[in-house]
């Protein structure tokens, strides 16, 4: 990581950003495969036919549904074309990205759990959790003529300007500044008993006694100042504070429980703001940029409820070195020394 020394540099005009979500695997997978015949029960005998499962096996029957509870996506091997797509196919792995794609308003990222089931004629691949979708444009029972965009590989992170509907990212809603149409009610989640007021004054204090503690890798110069359990400021999590220089300029970090799913981010609601996906560790984050500070919210999908926040107002961190490396400070948390 960067240290201050290189703050001279230009920095960046909002809202272009230069820094990208981390890469899926590297494997020569196509771009874009064909897929029109939904069959959400019984064998897969057409070219072109798939289906969204549960993990109970049972096949999908609605948008919602596939957005939700979608735990196996089962292809023909064969796509609308007639093209066999079974070694491209095969190579997936744990931590691919497929996009199922019929519109801007209607589609569906899945993070990929592990390497496909083959059979003959099709390929059972599981998915892990569902990353991001759009669902203005699509509602009810799948139409089983559908055609479908099956999209393999790096995808493009959505939001700031460009951002033109409602899409969920995580647990959050980042929504275009001029729509005016329906958006997903945000949903209260059950909140666990406040934080017993522990406090640490070092990191190796803070890895035992601070409730949901993930050690960073933080750049030089900041230093360590404190991790706290604080009942009345972070009642269901940790604040943890790095000093800058001057001593004001910090790095935050909470890291604890969601409030609520499915909160709001204006993609664009000031020219010195806006709020664009990553995945950053194989997990959905939101990253925001405004006039005053920088952030990365990133949800832990595994636990379903646990998030971290990364933010500092120093400007360093608004331009696209600074975006960086605020981006290796929330990929560390998850990495070694730390638990998965």
């Amino acid at each position: 990581m960067r240290s201050l020394a290189a703050i001279g540099m230009l920095l960046a005009v909002l809202p272009i950003l230069f820094v990208r979500s981390d890469p899926v695997a590297a494997v020569p997978l196509p771009l874009d495969m064909r897929y029109d015949t939904y069959v959400p029960s019984g064998p897969l005998t057409a070219p072109g036919s798939y289906r969204f499962l549960t993990a109970d096996g049972v096949g999908i029957q609605t948008y919602d549904a596939a957005r939700q509870q979608a735990d196996m996506l089962h292809l023909h091997i064969q796509d609308t074309g007639h093209t066999d797509q079974s070694a491209r196919l095969d190579l997936l792995t744990d931590g691919d990205l497929v996009e199922w794609w019929h519109a801007d308003d209607c589609f569906v990222r899945y993070l990929i759990g592990g390497s496909p089931i083959v059979d003959a004629a099709s390929r059972l691949i599981p998915i892990q959790w569902t990353l991001t979708y759009a669902h203005s444009g699509c509602d009810g029972s799948i139409r089983t003529g559908i055609l479908a965009h099956m999209r393999l590989g790096d995808r493009p992170d959505l939001g700031g300007r460009t951002l033109r509907v409602p899409i969920v990212h995580g647990r959050w809603q980042i929504v275009p500044a001029d729509w005016d149409g329906e958006l997903l009610p945000m949903e209260r989640i059950t909140l666990p008993a406040r934080g017993d007021g522990r406090s640490a004054d070092t990191i190796e204090e803070a890895r035992s006694v601070i409730l949901f503690w993930r050690t960073p890798v933080i750049p030089e110069p900041w230093e360590f100042g404190y991790a706290s359990n604080d009942p009345e400021a972070t009642p269901y999590g940790y604040e943890a504070v790095w000093h800058g220089e001057p001593r004001y300029e910090t790095i935050v970090i909470l890291g604890g429980f969601l409030w609520g799913r499915l909160g709001i981010f204006p993609a664009r609601d000031r020219a010195w703001s806006v709020a664009e996906t990553r995945v950053i560790a194989g997990r959905p984050a939101v990253l925001e940029l405004t006039g005053s500070y920088s952030q990365i919210i990133l949800y832990d999908a595994a636990t379903d409820h646990i998030a971290y926040q990364i933010r500092s107002h120093h400007r360093y961190f608004r331009s696209s070195s600074g975006i960086d490396d605020l981006i290796a400070i929330a990929r560390s948390l998850f990495e070694l020394p730390n638990p998965p």
